[in-house]
């Protein structure tokens, strides 16, 4: 079985444990469990399948049950506080601490690979890697984002990008991207990538002021709609995005890094829904 410190759910490491328990004791069942822990069997079965969760009062049975030392025990309370959280600012605090728990190497990915959506700059330093010559001179590629960043925040990310084998320094000295993409299941992803969303939505905002209008193309729509509506808008989005890279991978000359943003979103409330 997995270490703990490698889950981001705890009904997943609950579930696997329990399955890896059957394996070595013939008694393990729903109902041997739930009778450990004072529980309907049903219910463990929904916790399992994520339909429910622990109850605070439950969580010290199965830290016993499942015979966690201290270490294990606080990480397993950070799951349980991480999945239960309220809003996306408590979930953003409890994973920052269990990125920062243990100093294993699959947390360590794990913690590089959440960094990666922190910032902008890392995929546009991905992405500039394909048109820049760029030979350890940090000041000149900060320099050549926009906005620009500093020295400091360039090495930064050519580091973290070089720890997720994104980028690699060719013989010559020239660092280009390399044909590895960023790929992960963790159930962090999501909050992640909205974060990182929110900050290409603000350099849309800025680039209203930043850059001329030959240089960008900014444009909206309001639109009456129904749940039909709304998803051949995805699927038309869906097609823009393929023909965009296709249009994109056939640049024989590329001089820049753009940066398209797509939103959909109400503006009303849905006629007749109750609230």
């Amino acid at each position: 079985m997995k270490p703990i410190s490698t889950y981001f759910d705890y009904r997943q490491f609950l579930k696997d444990w329990f399955e890896a328990q059957k394996q070595i004791n013939g008694f393990m069942s729903y109902r041997y469990m739930a009778a450990k822990v004072s529980m309907d069997p049903s219910h463990i079965v929904k916790i399992f399948h994520g339909q429910l969760h622990l109850s605070d009062a439950k969580v010290d049975d199965f830290v016993k049950l499942c015979d966690l030392n201290e270490e294990q025990e606080s990480y397993f309370r950070l799951l349980v506080l991480y999945n239960k959280a309220r809003n996306e600012k408590e979930q953003k605090i409890y994973l920052e601490k269990l990125l920062g728990f243990t100093e294993t190497e699959t947390a360590e990915i794990s913690r590089d690979q959440y960094m990666f959506f922190t910032k902008w700059y890392y995929t546009a330093i991905w992405c500039a890697l394909d048109i820049f010559e760029f030979k350890d001179d940090f000041s000149l590629l900060g320099n050549f984002l926009q906005p620009a960043i500093s020295a400091a925040e360039a090495q930064e990310g050519i580091e973290l990008l070089q720890r997720l084998h994104l980028v690699e320094k060719t013989d010559d000295g020239i660092w280009r991207s390399t044909d590895l993409n960023l790929s992960t299941g963790e159930n962090w992803r999501s909050l992640a990538i909205q974060e990182y969303q929110k900050e290409l939505m603000r350099l849309s905002v800025d680039s209203l002021e930043r850059f001329p209008k030959e240089q960008r193309d900014i444009s909206t729509i309001s639109l009456v709609a129904d749940a039909t509506v709304l998803e051949e808008c995805r699927i038309i989005t869906a097609e823009y995005r393929k023909n965009l890279q296709r249009i994109s991978n056939q640049c024989k000359n590329p001089d820049r890094i753009l940066q398209i943003n797509v939103q959909t979103f109400p503006l009303t409330s849905i006629k007749g829904a109750k609230k």
